[in-house]
């Protein structure tokens, strides 16, 4: 009788973790089956990580930006600073032949050349009358 019992009691088990096991399947199986009848779900799930990161692109883009802007007027305040109009402004003149061309020394006119003399509030006309090295 114990031997009958015994393997009863196997025969028993075996059937119950077989049931289980195709208990097991069958809900893996039904779990499938939900989740592809639920789009909705899944694309509001891909639609949150999509906001997320256009949350951080617009982020990380408004940063990016904001960094560059400044760099941009740093260099734009140096530039300015050094530019023809401040030099002219600190006392300097600028001096161009008739063509255009800066005069740079006196070797670039000679007598009777037209030049033109650019100040910070407009321009006089000239004609080199002597030439002194």
């Amino acid at each position: 009788k114990l031997t009958t019992c015994s393997h009863a009691s196997e025969k028993l088990q075996l059937s119950v973790a077989s049931f289980l096991h195709t208990l097991a399947m069958r809900l893996a199986t039904q779990t499938e089956k939900l989740t592809a009848k639920r789009p909705h779900a899944l694309l509001q799930a891909r639609q949150r990580i999509l906001l997320t990161l256009q949350s951080s692109l617009s982020a990380t883009t408004t940063r990016f930006l904001s960094h560059r802007a400044n760099i941009f007027e740093g260099l734009r305040s140096r530039l300015d600073s050094i530019g023809p109009m401040k030099v002219l402004n600190r006392g300097y003149t600028l001096t161009q032949d008739s063509s255009g061309k800066v005069v740079r020394s006196v070797k670039d006119v000679k007598e009777g050349t037209q030049i033109r003399t650019v100040l910070p509030d407009g321009t006089i006309e000239s004609e080199v009358k002597c030439v002194h090295e």
